[in-house]
């Protein structure tokens, strides 16, 4: 399911596409911790495998906003900001049939123009 994940402000981060399993459990605990991979450090090869230097955390809320008619709306944000942006995001469903488009383009683009 595609949510928009905002800032403790209400300022939209991303868009993500959360399992629907991942959102009954937010709902249910009214929080979710998400681990997102910073890139490894550049260390010379030795035979080892890279290591990464950190692994971030975004935690990530759940409340229940009422609009004027009094009907309830789920609002995911997380005070992680600068996390949030490092995790995949999503593309809304309007924005899916051009995105396949500009995809298919440039596929066909590589195959017609060597």
């Amino acid at each position: 399911m595609q949510v928009v994940l905002y800032t403790s402000d209400m300022q939209p981060i991303t868009v993500l596409d959360l399992h629907l399993s991942a959102i009954e459990f937010i709902r249910r605990n009214g929080l979710m911790r998400f681990a997102v991979p910073s890139p490894p450090l550049v260390i010379p090869f030795t035979g080892n495998i890279p290591v990464f230097d950190s692994l971030r955390t975004v935690t990530i809320f759940m409340d229940i906003l009422y609009n004027s008619r009094g009907m309830p709306y789920e609002i995911l944000y997380s005070h992680d900001e600068e996390s949030a942006l490092i995790m995949k995001s999503a593309f809304l469903p309007g924005q899916l049939h051009a995105m396949q488009d500009r995809e298919k383009r440039a596929y066909c683009k590589g195959i017609l123009d060597p």
